[in-house]
């Protein structure tokens, strides 16, 4: 059996959180539509580990969505005011989300099982929703912890939020297609790449991570849907002073933030060694990131289609130029805070170089470049009145491969 009551706005933010993975269209396992339902009675041990919302509680209910590369879930506690009946389901996370923002504030929901379905009450609505039973929800197998990493949520995001717009959306390439994570006992990095553009930062961690020299895992591949709702989640519950413990086992990753946990598969393949890329870069500029912004999108006009903008550097300017097949051309000069005495000439998309100013808070940028790789790496100048940032772009027309 299964029977419970809710209040509307007990279940109706933790059910927006977690209900990202689950497919709203056709699925050849139709039930990770569905959203996972399970009220069991709280243990003594069980609220050690729980927030205060749970202190006067007897039961709780587990929520949980899967599409089977990514699991997400959270606990509500349920108060024993009226009947409770342990018991575990399944029904569509999409309906029931919106049936249950569709009903009054302050309502009290009442849930039970009748046969097959799910019968949901209110003051003066009544559904019956179809369900599927629990035992053949999947699950993500998270086997025996490797590292557990506690890091600030703030710091996180920001990690997160100024590299992931480089993740690859198509590749043959499967290690493109996430973020790949590496920590030491201290920090930890980032660094994704769709093979024209890298970026790489990093951060601190909170506490400490004892590496184990028999242990080589000090690197994964978070793949693009999770590393998307990781930022959605962090976004959503705006925690302060929060701390994000990421375990990580063979397979998984393991994020709790609160009381939301993220679940996901890794990508199982190797990172090529990029640093080799910040090499050698023998000429560099410097200026204000808001102003080189503005002139690309300028220059750009022109060769909107393409993005195409050659890049010069002669008398101690940086001349942009832009052309298009009917013999359109944009020019611009910039006149660098900073430049070397170097004649350098290349081609680079716009757009890319957008993308990079838009997620660096500082107000100047650093631009170093090479004669002989064609690569050009972009990096904040920190100063008294910017904030710290270890981030670092190279875009090129080919950089990794």
């Amino acid at each position: 059996m299964f029977k419970f009551s809710v209040s509307r706005e007990d279940i109706l933010k933790p059910l927006e959180l977690i209900s990202g993975p689950a497919p709203t269209g056709n699925d050849k396992n139709p039930i990770v539509k569905n959203v996972f339902m399970s009220v069991y009675k709280i243990t003594e041990s069980d609220k050690s580990n729980l927030n205060e919302s749970f202190k006067d509680a007897d039961y709780a209910l587990l929520l949980k969505c899967t599409d089977t590369e990514i699991e997400m879930s959270t606990i509500i506690p349920i108060f024993s005011l009226c009947d409770v009946e342990v018991g575990e389901t399944t029904v569509n996370a999409d309906t029931l989300k919106t049936i249950v923002k569709s009903l009054p504030v302050a309502e009290t929901l009442n849930f039970e099982m009748n046969g097959n379905c799910v019968h949901l009450t209110s003051t003066n609505n009544d559904f019956v929703l179809a369900s599927q039973p629990a035992n053949q929800f999947p699950s993500i197998d998270t086997s025996i912890a490797s590292y557990e990493l506690r890091i600030d949520a703030q710091v996180l995001l920001d990690l997160m939020k100024t590299t992931a717009f480089s993740i690859a959306q198509e590749n043959y390439r499967t290690y493109l297609k996430g973020m790949r994570f590496q920590f030491d006992e201290k920090t930890v990095s980032v660094c994704t790449a769709d093979g024209h553009r890298l970026s790489l930062n990093k951060g601190d961690l909170i506490s400490k991570v004892n590496l184990d020299p028999d242990n080589q895992t000090d690197r994964f591949i978070f793949p693009k849907k999770g590393v998307t709702e990781l930022i959605k989640l962090i976004e959503q519950i705006k925690p302060v002073d929060k701390t994000v413990t990421l375990t990580l086992s063979k397979n998984s990753l393991k994020t709790i933030i609160g009381d939301v946990t993220l679940i996901s598969k890794l990508l199982d393949c190797k990172f090529p060694d990029v640093f080799t890329l910040l090499s050698n870069l023998d000429i560099s500029i410097v200026v204000n990131k808001e102003d080189f912004m503005q002139s690309l999108r300028r220059v750009s006009i022109v060769s909107a289609k393409t993005n195409a903008v050659e890049v010069y550097i002669e008398n101690r300017k940086l001349i942009l130029i832009s052309r298009n097949s009917i013999r359109e051309e944009a020019k611009e000069t910039i006149v660098p805070v900073e430049t070397t005495d170097a004649i350098y000439q290349t081609g680079i998309n716009s757009a890319y170089l957008i993308d990079i100013c838009k997620v660096i808070p500082n107000k100047l940028i650093k631009i170093s470049m090479s004669q002989s790789c064609r690569n050009a790496l972009i990096e904040p100048v920190c100063s008294e009145d910017d904030p710290m940032n270890y981030s670092r772009y190279i875009v090129s027309r080919r950089i990794i491969g």
